[in-house]
């Protein structure tokens, strides 16, 4: 592969019983950002043929992976989508390549195996690894003769909290078609602090998230829901006493906003956030579409709440109590 350097400790091939062992396979980016290197390294591989669906010309594999660790660093600080980054233009060029390839079916096993992410290029650096992640490829075919679906599963560990992914993929589609479940339990907001402090400017002391979603697109439509919940949120603590005048008022409007909020939802276990729309609507071309219809959906399912926020009960009582009070904390804590 251009760009890469690759080794393999051990080769083994059982052309009778039709297995392949590799042990020890590793690759490594050329390019270095900030001392730090994309890097795939994986302990086993088994690979699996059946000879009676290679006699019909049919490529007919399981792949098992063992313990593959992937660490890749990010060469750019964009965590949104923009215009180069169109779901279609993703889609479209999966389902071109593999259709050139002889006909195949296969089954891939991935167990124990860990993805770490790394931005050293953003200020603060941040890091998010997914530890402990199974996954299951099922049927996954360039032939809908052999295949019409493929079914992928996982469950991970992420920021000392557990999460589970389902999604149906139509590889051979002509456009985008797949659905998808998600979901995160107990996830650690403040392993992700470095994130919020990047991209928001927010410090997060203590906090959990808890997620669950369903996602569907078809013929050039999204249609689905999530259904997060925070918990035990908290953006103020002593030891922010080092950290710049502005950025102690910022993080306190944001807690006493997100206080008001907890208040007033206190009997509600979440907001459900609707997500409907196309994505090959005229005025949102080239990747922005995914980005509009996330925004909008966010927006109505969190109104009634800015809205309960903002009337005079809520002002009235932020302003002389809370605002008041925050002002006297700054102060003090300077």
């Amino acid at each position: 592969m251009d760009g890469f350097t690759g080794q393999i400790a051990h080769l083994k091939i059982s052309l009778f019983e039709g297995k392949i062992g590799i042990k020890n396979f590793t690759l490594q980016s050329k390019v270095q950002v900030v001392n730090n290197n994309t890097s795939l390294n994986v302990e086993a591989i088994t690979l699996n043929f059946k000879w009676r669906q290679l006699i019909r010309r049919v490529v007919d594999v399981t792949i098992v992976l063992h313990n593959p660790q992937l660490f890749f660093v990010a060469e750019e600080t964009s965590i949104e989508l923009t215009e180069a980054s169109d779901l279609k233009k993703v889609v479209s060029p999966l389902k071109t390549t593999i259709e050139k390839l002889p006909r195949f079916i296969t089954n891939v096993d991935l167990i124990d195996g860990e993805i770490r992410y790394l931005d050293p290029t953003s200020k603060p650096a941040w890091e998010i690894a997914i530890e402990k992640l199974n996954l299951r490829i099922e049927n996954f075919s360039n032939d809908q003769a052999l295949s019409k679906i493929c079914r992928i599963e996982c469950d991970f560990r992420l920021c000392q909290g557990e999460g589970k992914l389902n999604l149906v993929l139509h590889p051979m589609a002509i456009e985008l078609t797949l659905a998808i479940e998600v979901e995160l339990k107990s996830i650690n907001l403040v392993l992700m602090n470095n994130l919020f402090l990047a991209y928001g400017k927010i410090d997060i002391n203590s906090g959990l998230l808890d997620l669950s979603g369903k996602l569907a697109i078809a013929e050039n439509s999204i249609k689905g829901y999530l259904y997060p919940n925070l918990r035990n949120m908290d953006f103020v603590s002593k030891a922010d006493r080092a950290d710049p005048f502005v950025q102690k008022i910022r993080e306190r409007i944001v807690a006493a906003l997100f206080a008001v909020l907890i208040a007033n939802r206190k009997n509600r276990n979440g907001v459900m956030i609707p997500i409907e729309g196309r994505l090959d609507n005229p005025e949102l071309q080239n990747g922005v579409a995914l980005r509009k219809i996330l925004q909008k959906a966010i927006i109505k399912a969190y109104i009634p709440s800015f809205k309960e926020i903002l009337n005079f009960g809520s002002i009235s009582s932020l302003t002389r109590a809370g605002l008041k009070g925050m002002a006297r904390r700054i102060l003090r804590n300077r």
